[in-house]
C-alpha cells in the first residue's frame, strides 16, 4: 500500500523532471548523510545540479494534509535542511499555509509552494476535452500452429487447430514473463515489431480495413485447452483495422504554484480502453510555454 503523501512528491518530482530535463539529477525519495548525526536523513525530493565547480542540493519536503501547514512544520524542515547542508529548501503542501509558517519560512529563507487541484475548464477553455485518435482491431479469425507437451508424451508436430477466441481476456501465459497474457497483448507487440502495420496506411475515422498478421512466437506461451498444455508456435490471425478519433473530457486538474505564480499544471484524461483505464496526461510549464503529452499505453504514444 502506498503511504498517504506518496502521490504527491512522485507528481513534484514529475513536474520537477520536466522543467529541468537533464540538466538536474531527481530523486525520490532520498536520503542525504545529516552531517551531525553521521546518519542519513530521508527527503521527498532531491535536486542536484552543477553551475561551474559548485554542486548545488536543492530539498523538497511535502505535506498532502487538509489543514494548512504551520509553523511546526516549517521547523522541521529548517532543522533537518541544515543538518543536511541543502542550498535550498522548498516546501509544498496541498493544502497552503498558516500565516506564521510563512513567516518563519521568510526567515529561515524557505521557499514555499503549493499543489492544488484547480477547474482548469473553466480557466482554460480549450483543455476542457482532447481528442485522441485511437488504433483499435477486432479478431475475425485466428488459426494456432500448436505443440502439445503433454507429461510423458513426446513433443508431436505442430498441428493447425481452431479455437474460439476472447481477444482481451487473458488466457494465455508466458513463462518468460511469468504473467498471463491475451491475444490482443500478442497482436500489439507484434504490431509494434513490424512498425505499425496494422494502422500505419489507415485514416482517421475510415471504415475498418481487414488484414492479415502473421507471428511467429518466440517465446514460451501456452494455452491450456481440456486440460493439455499446447505451446503457441505460430498465430495467423485475420483483423480488422480502424482508427476512429475520440473525445475524452478533462477529469483531474493540479496547479503547481509559488505565491500567486503558476509555474506548472498537470491535467488527466481518463478514458475506458478493453479491459482497463487510460491516463492522458498534459503537462505545462508556465515559464517557458512548454508542454507535455504521454499516456500509459503504447497504443496511444
Amino acid at each position: 500500500m502506498v503511504r498517504k503523501g506518496r502521490e504527491a512528491e512522485l507528481i513534484l518530482k514529475e513536474l520537477e523532471s520536466f522543467s529541468l530535463g537533464d540538466l538536474a539529477e531527481i530523486k525520490s525519495p532520498d536520503r542525504i548523510l545529516d552531517v551531525e548525526t553521521g546518519t542519513k536523513r530521508e527527503v521527498d525530493v532531491s535536486i542536484r545540479c552543477s553551475v561551474g565547480t559548485h554542486n548545488f542540493l536543492t530539498v523538497i519536503e511535502c505535506r498532502d494534509r487538509k489543514p494548512p501547514q504551520d509553523v511546526t512544520w516549517i521547523e522541521q524542515i529548517t532543522g533537518k535542511t541544515k543538518a543536511i547542508k541543502a542550498d535550498k529548501i522548498i516546501a509544498v503542501s496541498t493544502s497552503g499555509f498558516t500565516e506564521g509558517a510563512k513567516k518563519k519560512a521568510e526567515k529561515n529563507n524557505i521557499v514555499l509552494r503549493t499543489l492544488e487541484e484547480f477547474n482548469a475548464a473553466e480557466t482554460i477553455n480549450w483543455l476542457k476535452n482532447i481528442t485522441v485518435n485511437r488504433p483499435s482491431f477486432e479478431i475475425i479469425n485466428v488459426n494456432l500452429s500448436l505443440i502439445n507437451t503433454k507429461k510423458g508424451d513426446n513433443i508431436r508436430p505442430p498441428e493447425l487447430i481452431k479455437i474460439e477466441i476472447k481477444a482481451h481476456e487473458k488466457i494465455l501465459f508466458s513463462e518468460s514473463s511469468g504473467e498471463h497474457i491475451s491475444f490482443s497483448d500478442i497482436i500489439r507487440f507484434a504490431n509494434e515489431q513490424k512498425q505499425n502495420f496494422l494502422f500505419h496506411d489507415l485514416k482517421i475515422d475510415d471504415k475498418p480495413v481487414m488484414k492479415n498478421l502473421t507471428i511467429k512466437m518466440g517465446d514460451k506461451v501456452y494455452i491450456d485447452i481440456k486440460n493439455e498444455k499446447y505451446y503457441i508456435d505460430i498465430i495467423d490471425a485475420v483483423l480488422d483495422c480502424r482508427i476512429k478519433s475520440e473525445i475524452v473530457p478533462l477529469q483531474k486538474a493540479l496547479r503547481y504554484k509559488e505565491k500567486d505564480n503558476p509555474l506548472m499544471d498537470k491535467m488527466d484524461y481518463y478514458f475506458p480502453f478493453e479491459d482497463k483505464e487510460v491516463t492522458f496526461t498534459r503537462i505545462m510549464d508556465h515559464e517557458t510555454g512548454r508542454n507535455k503529452f504521454k499516456t500509459d499505453i503504447n497504443d496511444f504514444k
